[in-house]
């Protein structure tokens, strides 16, 4: 999964989505996927003002993105993307 390390800087709960897309990858790399991670990457392109763009294979296929303006959809986003795959 990458995430936009200029979003995380931009946002103001940019640290906290970081941290629980890590936790969540991790509980979910521990289940099922020996190989999930989170990637820090430049711009993406997409530059929302309150929100932290993400995306993974599956997304960037059809390219599409996942905004994240909070921790609250962080399991909703991560079970949307492996769901797509």
């Amino acid at each position: 999964m990458l995430i936009c390390k200029r979003c995380v800087k931009r946002c103001r709960a940019g640290a906290e989505i970081r941290k629980a897309l890590k936790t969540e990858l991790k509980i979910r790399r521990d289940l099922a996927k020996p190989k999930l991670g989170l990637v820090t990457t430049s711009c993406l392109g997409v530059c929302p003002k309150s929100a932290v763009v993400i995306a993974g294979g599956s997304t960037l296929r059809s390219g599409d993105y996942l905004l994240l303006s909070g921790s609250d959809g962080v399991a909703a986003a991560v079970e949307a993307m492996l769901h797509d795959q």
